[in-house]
């Protein structure tokens, strides 16, 4: 893809992604992002990191 993949295009790959996978969740854009703070909250980051982190 010449122009990347913009974000919210990105979320549609996720849960289509899913979807076909048969995934018992429906898993979305919104889906990494959550990870990612929980991630960063059980390793005792600053608050300021994991919400610059999410955006």
């Amino acid at each position: 893809m010449d122009g990347g993949l913009a974000p919210e295009n990105s979320g549609d790959v996720i849960t289509r992604l899913g979807r076909w996978a048969d995934l018992p969740v429906r898993h979305t854009g919104y889906s990494p992002r959550r990870g990612a703070a929980e991630s960063y909250r059980r390793a005792s980051s600053d608050r300021r990191v994991i919400a610059k982190s999410g955006g």
